[in-house]
């Protein structure tokens, strides 16, 4: 027993070392420092990274306590075939990496692993908001919709905002059970401050939802009457359950079916800035693929402004489904269904599902951990986010 518990707190110790290294490279990658664009860094980081890779393995097949051992088989086989996916078909991490931090979380506090997260990378955009402003690393100004937009220290605005609106849902994932309306206070004035900066309407908008449900939900527990609360649950849990799986078909027919003569496609695309037009342009340009392929994204990340060949494709869903192909895309949308499924009795996590949901039909950043850690949750231990902890309220 002595043994195994030693071999418990060695193994999250390590984890912990190689999640911090993972997601400061992977945060690094979206700000404007200079040195990340180094040879030399990229070496380095692309080093780190497969240590850190190894590590996570060497922790999931070798200290967790778990003796399944077909299960340890297949964590290994996953790790070997998202490998070769990344690096024979697709030429990007971000799937692997995210794979690779998520079996690492076996047996782990999903409170304690957002917690380091919400730590880090709040660090990240604090520190680089005051260097962009101070001029100290670049704070790219684009001119759009008719007002200046700043990227605050990252490669692009919209990449600022979001990062802010999923640090928005990991603290309301993790402190969802002694939430006070004085939280939602402070976190409406951020991000507000952010919008007026970024102009980052999607990912604002996004927030406010974010900030009314469980503004709702803080009234709904004082005030709700019982038989309103269960049905309210029941509702909840459903929605939590459907919304990825609803928001990926809708946005794969509505890009496809897309056309600038269908009025009503053509005002959803309106509203999505774009969405549906880009979508229905990747069917053209990349196609679609099993496995996944090579997909060179041409974005304004980075530049003045204006970029010769754009295709960017904003959709976390299709943006995987051109990139990863189709086999990984329906795998990850099912996993997010077996996340809610874990969750299902706690209403709260199931608003933050939701929100992920719908801020993927507009975002790319699904699979990135730099910005989204939440699918670690069907991981690891969720049992701490599942019982209130009033004597540990956020300040």
């Amino acid at each position: 027993m002595t043994s195994a518990k030693t071999t418990s707190k060695l193994g999250e110790k390590l984890y912990f070392v190689f999640f911090i290294c993972i997601v400061t490279i992977s945060i690094l990658e979206t700000t404007t420092f200079k040195f990340v664009d180094l040879q030399a860094y990229r070496l380095i980081s692309y080093i780190l990274l497969m240590l850190s890779c190894l590590g996570l393995l060497f922790k999931a097949v070798l200290l967790d306590t778990d003796r399944d051992v077909k299960a340890k088989a297949l964590k290994a086989c996953g790790c070997i075939l998202l490998a070769a996916q990344a690096t024979l078909l697709t030429g990007n991490m971000d799937l692997f990496l995210m794979y690779m931090v998520c079996v690492g979380a076996h047996g782990i506090d999903a409170k304690k692993i957002l917690k380091v997260y919400l730590a880090e990378s709040l660090s990240f955009v604090i520190m680089t908001t005051i260097l962009a402003l101070t001029g100290i690393i670049p704070n790219l100004k684009y001119f759009e919709h008719g007002v200046y937009r700043s990227s605050l220290g990252n490669t692009y605005c919209t990449d600022y905002a979001a990062r802010i609106f999923f640090l928005v849902l990991i603290f309301l994932c993790i402190y969802n059970n002694c939430l006070k309306i004085r939280h939602i206070i402070g976190l409406l004035i951020v991000s507000v401050a952010v919008f007026i900066k970024t102009f980052a309407r999607l990912d604002f908008i996004c927030i406010l939802l974010a900030l009314i449900l469980f503004s709702f939900d803080i009234i709904l527990e004082k005030k709700g009457s019982d038989k309103f609360k269960k049905k309210w649950d029941s509702f909840c849990s459903k929605i939590g359950l459907i919304s990825m799986p609803v928001a990926a078909t809708v946005m794969f027919f509505f890009s496809w079916l897309y056309s600038e003569d269908n009025r009503f496609l053509s005002f959803v695309n309106t509203v999505l800035n774009n969405r549906l037009k880009n979508g229905h342009n990747g069917f053209s340009e990349f196609g679609v693929t099993f496995f996944g392929q090579a997909v060179r994204y041409i974005g304004l990340g980075g530049s003045n402004g204006h970029v010769d060949g754009y295709n960017f494709v904003d959709c976390s869903y299709l943006h995987m489904l051109f990139r990863e192909g189709i086999l990984a895309t329906v795998i990850l949308i099912i996993a997010y269904v077996f996340l809610a499924r874990k969750f299902r009795i706690n209403r709260r996590i199931m608003y933050i599902v939701a929100l992920v949901a719908l801020n993927c039909m507009i975002a790319h950043h699904i699979i990135e951990i730099g910005n989204n850690p939440l699918l670690i949750l069907l991981f690891a231990e969720g049992a701490r986010l599942m019982r209130p902890e009033t004597s540990k309220q956020p300040s």
